[in-house]
């Protein structure tokens, strides 16, 4: 694909995170499995501490509302029962929980327990697609603001960034913001945004994957990049289109000023 130039001002170039900068494989490849492996050595391991009993009790509160719909779900052991029951009983029901594809709160949180961990012990790193880190180290030598939006909490996010295969690279993003702000598929999310940023949604570049979120930005009046990995995804697309993030170019001009695209003959970011 041909490279894009950004000829207008751009205060804030706004990544649709994660699914820019790391391909959708690497949780179901990586992250599901290690979590699976690691789930009872990590239960024995921090057996007492508070943030587990926490999880655990949630749990369990979990598991006694969702019996009410399938009466086949798995329960986790009363408090009064023996250490070895009651993390038996959780295993049972968290692996019953990901069989169904019902991922809760909970297991959420265990999940992002045993990740953080693996990532700070050093057996995760975080696979991230080739294009982003000089990508971004460009438009951060450029004086550039870089948002995340994303329905990751930030830490998740942050952590994501700070164990990537190409070392800590966080920093790179001047602000990350999750579903408490709003959610990627309303409108009304790119206005907030534009406000938050102090500057207006016509100066806000928001560079995705994804038609929905997209449009949705693009009716707020933000300017769009699509991101096409796969040569044959949104071929029709009515969005400006781009293989990799080092496609994007700024003029001089447009960094002085702020920055955003010029006309093309698709819908022009």
């Amino acid at each position: 694909m041909a490279k894009i130039q950004i000829k207008k001002a751009i205060d804030v170039i706004l990544l649709d995170f994660p699914r820019i900068v790391k391909p959708d494989s690497f949780k179901d490849d990586i992250l599901i499995p290690f979590f699976k492996e690691f789930l009872p050595i990590y239960l024995k391991a921090h057996w007492g501490d508070i943030d587990l009993i926490d999880i655990i009790r949630q749990l369990r509160n979990e598991s006694n509302l969702t019996q009410k719909q399938f009466s086949e779900c798995p329960q986790i052991a009363p408090t009064t029962s023996e250490k070895e029951e009651i993390i038996e009983s959780v295993l049972i029901s968290v692996r019953w929980h990901l069989s169904m594809n019902m991922i809760t709160p909970p297991i959420m949180r265990l999940m992002a327990c045993i990740w953080t961990e693996g990532y700070k012990k050093g057996f995760i790193k975080t696979e991230i697609y080739a294009d982003v880190l000089p990508a971004l180290e460009n438009w951060h030598n450029l004086g550039l603001k870089v948002f995340s939006l994303s329905s990751s909490p930030v830490f998740e996010q942050k952590t994501l960034m700070t164990y990537s295969k190409f070392g800590n690279i966080h920093h790179f993003i001047d602000m990350y913001l999750d579903l408490n702000f709003g959610a990627k598929n309303h409108s009304a999310t790119y206005i907030k945004l534009a406000r938050f940023a102090h500057t207006d949604p016509n100066k806000v570049l928001f560079i995705t994957d994804f038609e929905a979120n997209a449009k949705a930005a693009s009716a707020a009046g933000v300017r769009v990049i699509l991101v096409v990995r796969n040569a044959n995804a949104n071929a029709n697309s009515e969005f400006v289109s781009i293989g990799t993030l080092t496609d994007i170019e700024f003029t001089h001009s447009s960094i002085a000023s702020g920055s955003s695209l010029g006309s093309r003959e698709k819908r022009a970011p």
